[in-house]
């Protein structure tokens, strides 16, 4: 599976490069194989409601690395 994804991540950077799209990969990210419903669900939880958790513990959006 590593080698699938590294793959379509590398033909994904060179289609940006050879086209002079702007693109980088998200730093401090790893991919995961979600296993069952019940992990899904609970990352699309996660997915949701992250932006307003931000907000709650007053993290803000400023404070996001670019």
């Amino acid at each position: 599976m590593a080698s699938v994804l590294r793959g379509y991540k590398g033909s994904i950077k060179q289609y940006a490069d050879k086209n002079n799209i702007e693109f980088a990969w998200q730093p401090r990210y790893y991919d995961r194989v979600i296993r069952d419903e019940k992990e899904h669900e609970n990352i699309r939880e996660y997915i949701y409601d992250n932006p307003g958790n931000w907000l709650l513990n007053k993290q803000g959006f400023e404070n996001l690395y670019l």
